[in-house]
């Protein structure tokens, strides 16, 4: 890519990381502070549920945490420990999303770009009218959150649509 292609191409990305920072930062913030609520609860069932732990049946105690990864997570772990694990899992996952949105921007080989975005706390929607090699196409990007029951964890998708 040339820097003017680099430059259009990294204005989404940017944009994109932008208007994402305050659900972002809000999303950190409620996973921070349920981590006591969470190790209250675990050890609520525990006190209420000796004989089933005694026998070796932890799935419920699994489902009440979202799966033995975080059981493990909240039961041995301190809580600045567990700020730490979960602020590096939530870093991940914004690299990952923001990777993932550019991996399919990457082949348009944008050399000029356009477009707003919309957004509240708890959604973003981006429209885009990128210039390319191949003339112009519009973009629209939507970061929707799914999950949050059974056995899905809360996360969020990246959903890029390019005509």
């Amino acid at each position: 890519m040339n820097k003017e292609k680099d430059t259009a191409y990294q204005s989404i990305v940017n944009d994109l990381s932008n208007a994402m920072a305050t659900i972002d930062s809000n999303r950190l913030s409620v996973r921070i502070n349920n981590i006591e609520s969470m190790k209250n609860r675990i050890k609520e069932y525990k006190l209420a549920n000796r004989d089933n732990l005694r026998k070796g049946i932890y799935n419920p105690l699994f489902i009440l945490c979202g799966g033995k990864k975080n059981y493990h997570m909240y039961n041995d772990n301190s809580i600045t420990s567990i700020i730490e694990i979960i602020t590096k899992d939530h870093n991940e996952k914004i690299e990952a999303r923001n990777e993932r949105i550019a991996q399919k921007l990457l082949p348009l080989r944008i050399i000029s770009v356009s477009g707003a975005i919309g957004k509240s706390d708890t959604s973003f929607e981006g429209q885009y009218i990128a210039q390319t090699d191949k003339g112009e196409k519009r973009i629209a990007v939507r970061i929707i959150f799914a999950g949050g029951y059974n056995i899905q964890c809360y996360h969020c998708r990246a959903l890029v649509s390019i005509k």
